[in-house]
């Protein structure tokens, strides 16, 4: 991996992660309820794990502090660490800029 500093990630490219990853980026506290309505309805639907609904800030949480393990027990756990995440005097960018692929996680304005 090459970490590339957020402020030399050109702005169409946030944008696009933005637009890709989680819609609601800015209208949420680390949790979007609809972003994780919709794959619930498609999995229990499907009768398997089709979709996930995690939120930018939920993607972070796992990366820094869990498993990719596929558990109730996880995404209940990485649902309560976006949350503090998104509380923290650190700021999210912070800590994206330290722990995560530029491709993956845009800043957040704060």
């Amino acid at each position: 991996r090459i970490f590339v500093p957020l402020a030399q990630i050109p702005k169409a490219l946030k944008d696009a992660v933005i637009a890709t990853e989680d819609a609601r980026f800015y209208s949420h506290y680390g949790v979007d309820p609809t972003g994780i309505a919709r794959p619930v309805y498609q999995n229990f639907r499907r009768g398997r794990i089709v979709e996930g609904g995690s939120t930018i800030t939920q993607q972070l949480a796992k990366v820094l502090f869990l498993t990719p393990d596929k558990s109730l027990q996880r995404k209940l756990k990485e649902a309560i660490l976006a949350v503090e995440l998104e509380m923290t005097p650190m700021t999210f960018a912070t800590a994206m800029a330290c722990s995560c692929p530029y491709d993956r996680l845009p800043a957040r304005p704060d």
